[in-house]
């Protein structure tokens, strides 16, 4: 009887959603398969261009296909040369970089002319070498604003963005993808206990 009653909700469950995903505008996110938690945050060019992060944290770093990791030496903006295809992959240090806002200032990867995908695990900002792993968010504003603004960032056919936390700080997603229009798909939020304003406009403007 239970096995019966099991069968039916799974059944009612994948009609619900096969019924919402025939409706405009609204998309059933996939999960993130291991490839897309174990790639770093990646910035993929669909056009050739550049891609500008300002107020950049002192000491994170990015690499260029996969090549030798530059390391950022100061909290100037920077830009960075892409071609078509060329992916560009963005970490932390490793150590000593918990969070990239103070509130409505700190970095941004808004910038730049290239239009890019978007994908990958956003923990390597945050742990270098341990962020296929990393589910836990210790300082407030953590990614707040990251791409806020960033209309030349689009959702990759078949690879997601990755925001793996189940633990949460306060403001640790606020308005970090408002005015994205290039995103059509809003990635998995696994995180059962919720912090003060933790997705906080965090799709505001995404139409």
């Amino acid at each position: 009887m239970i096995h019966k009653a099991r069968t039916k909700a799974l059944s009612w469950l994948l009609s619900l959603a096969l019924m919402l995903s025939l409706v405009p505008g609204i998309s059933i996110p996939a999960y993130a398969d291991g490839t897309d938690v174990e790639t770093p945050l990646t910035l993929e060019a669909i056009t050739a261009g550049t891609i500008q992060v300002s107020s950049p944290k002192k000491d994170m770093q990015y690499t260029l296909n996969g090549g030798e990791k530059t390391k950022v030496t100061s909290t100037s903006t920077i830009t960075i040369d892409v071609a078509v295809g060329d992916k560009v992959a963005f970490y932390g240090n490793g150590t000593e970089i918990t969070q990239y806002s103070s509130g409505w200032f700190g970095t941004r990867i808004s910038g730049g002319t290239a239009e890019c995908y978007v994908y990958g695990n956003v923990m390597s900002l945050v742990d270098e070498t341990g962020f296929a792993t990393a589910n836990e968010l210790s300082a407030v504003n953590t990614f707040s604003s990251l791409f806020n603004g960033n209309k030349n960032i689009y959702t990759h056919n078949s690879r997601k963005i990755v925001l793996p936390a189940t633990t949460l700080a306060k403001n640790c997603y606020q308005t970090m993808f408002q005015g994205c229009t290039g995103l059509t798909v809003a990635p998995e939020l696994p995180a059962t206990t919720l912090a003060d304003s933790c997705y906080s406009s965090m799709f505001s403007g995404c139409t």
